[in-house]
């Protein structure tokens, strides 16, 4: 077991092109979490994007969404801290074809999630199930914001009905 920044690293859950994803142990607070690595290879400009979509998410307070820990930027290495849902993904739900409720409930919380992000302002870029998270059975949380980008948010127009 490798360890950095105080978490021990687990194992290896995913890998792309652009970053690795790993189960790690937070050793301060003894928990899981996952730990998202930037691929060193890639450029500056990449880089700081991948530390703005820690902050981007960071900022956000909403149950569904993924929390964020700490965003690690260093010479060496660039990680994420987030939490760890090891209760699968919206993709692999929908093989069975859920009912009705179920998908009334997740595409509310989910709406529910993209307003608050889109009213900070923020474009997610990149919502589709296998982005959708589960904390526990019926608690979806979006995640992945790498292609996240933040725009000016307009601001809301309260009317009337004698303004229609």
């Amino acid at each position: 077991m490798k360890s950095i920044a105080g978490y021990d690293v687990i194992k290896l859950l995913a890998k792309g092109g652009m970053a690795a994803i790993y189960l790690a142990e937070q050793t301060s607070l003894k928990r899981q979490v996952v730990l998202k690595f930037l691929n060193p290879k890639l450029d500056e400009k990449i880089r700081k994007r991948f530390i703005d979509e820690g902050r981007i998410i960071a900022s956000l307070k909403h149950p569904n969404i993924i929390t964020v820990f700490d965003v690690v930027s260093s010479g060496k290495y660039d990680f994420l801290s987030m939490e760890y849902l090891p209760d699968g993904d919206l993709e692999s739900r929908l093989i069975s074809k859920p009912d009705v409720y179920f998908s009334l409930n997740i595409i509310k919380k989910i709406s529910d999630a993209v307003h608050l992000i889109h009213k900070q302002g923020i474009i997610h870029g990149d919502i589709k199930p296998a982005n959708i998270l589960f904390r526990g059975k019926d608690c979806p949380l979006l995640t992945d914001f790498g292609i996240s980008h933040r725009i000016e948010p307009k601001k809301e127009v309260d009317l009337s009905p004698d303004d229609l």
